[in-house]
This record gives C-alpha cells, structure tokens and sequence, in this order.
C-alpha cells in the first residue's frame, strides 16, 4: 500500500517528518525564544556528549568513578531535552488543533451569514453592506470603501434591518449571536490542552 507520497511506509515517514518541521518552523515563527532555548539545550546535549566520548576515549580506566557525575549530567541535560522537545511538538499540535477549529467555525459563521442573507433575498450590494455593518465599520467608513453616498449606505442599511426583521444594526448582530449560542449550532469548543 503506498502512502501519500507514493512511496508506501517510507512515504508516510516522509510526510509525518515534513509535518513535523513544518510545525516546528510553525512554532519557532510563532514563540522564537522557546525555540532558541531548546536549540540550546540541544547543543549543550551534543557538546557534551562528545566531551564525555572524548574523555573515556582518553582514559585508561573507563570504569573509573570520574565518569560518573559527566554522565549523570549528560543523561539528565539529554533528558531534559528530550522533555522540551516532545513539549513543544504537544503545544504545536495544540496549536495546528486549534487554528483547524477555529477556520471551522469560521466557515461555519459565513455559512450562517450567507444562508440569512438568501432567506431575506439581500440584493449583492446588500450584502456587502450587510457584512460591513455586522463587522461594525460606520456608515462613513461603508460609504468611503463601497464609493457611494452616505445617503446610499443609510437607505441599504434600513432595507437590510426590515428584511432581517429587526430594528438596527445591534439587534442583526444580536441575531447571528442567539444563533450561534443556540444548541443546534456545531461550534467546536478550543481545546486548552488541558485532556489529551
């Protein structure tokens, strides 16, 4: 069976690993500091382990108890690493869950925007004042980016609130809200990380 690169297990390897430093990139983007600290971490892990390889190399009793307290830091720093990476692959995972969610509910908030503005047959120059009104740009700012008069915004806004069936603009926005709260709307809760 080949995996979605064509190349069956190696191929899926391939694209988990792309994933993964995709969603390393993602995160040192997003919080370099966490990034460069475990970057440190991991350099001070190599450095030593080479200084550790080094030093038993050189000795002549490799079973001596110098080696004792370089190795216990060498296991604790490579263990310590260890701890921050998986950490933040778990907060980038995290992260990547909670962006899938919110686009979600993102597309599903324009879908309920879109199938009001077909119940109450908005005209498409309705709608984008619709949309900028609920947005809650002024009737100035509407009126400057749709290059029309005032005037013009006033009279679509008030076609737009007796369609809706509501009084103003607070009371439209006020009608997507109830939707969204109500029961039957599948909005998806963002995970805080705290079950996993």
């Amino acid at each position: 069976m080949t995996g979605p690169n064509g190349g069956g297990a190696a191929g899926q390897r391939s694209g988990s690993s792309r994933q993964s430093l995709e969603a390393w990139l993602r995160l040192c983007l997003s919080s370099p500091k966490v990034c460069i600290a475990c970057t440190l971490q991991f350099v001070c892990v190599l450095l030593l382990m080479v200084d550790f390889g080094v030093a038993w190399a050189l000795l002549p009793s490799p079973g001596h108890h110098n080696h004792a307290m370089p190795f216990f830091l060498l296991v604790t720093l490579a263990a310590g690493t260890a701890f921050s990476g998986w950490s933040l692959r778990k907060i980038s995972r995290q992260q990547n869950r909670s962006h899938d969610v919110l686009f979600e509910n993102s597309v599903s908030f324009v879908n309920l925007i879109g199938r009001h503005f077909t119940e109450w047959s908005l005209t498409p120059s309705e709608r984008q004042v619709a949309v900028l009104a609920i947005k809650g740009l002024p009737i100035a700012e509407i009126s400057r980016l749709r290059q029309t008069r005032p005037g013009t915004i006033k009279s679509q806004c008030n076609a737009i609130y007796r369609k809706a069936g509501v009084s103003g603009r607070p009371q439209l926005i006020s009608l997507f809200i109830e939707e969204l709260m109500d029961d039957g709307f599948s909005i998806q809760p963002i995970s805080d990380g705290s079950s996993t």
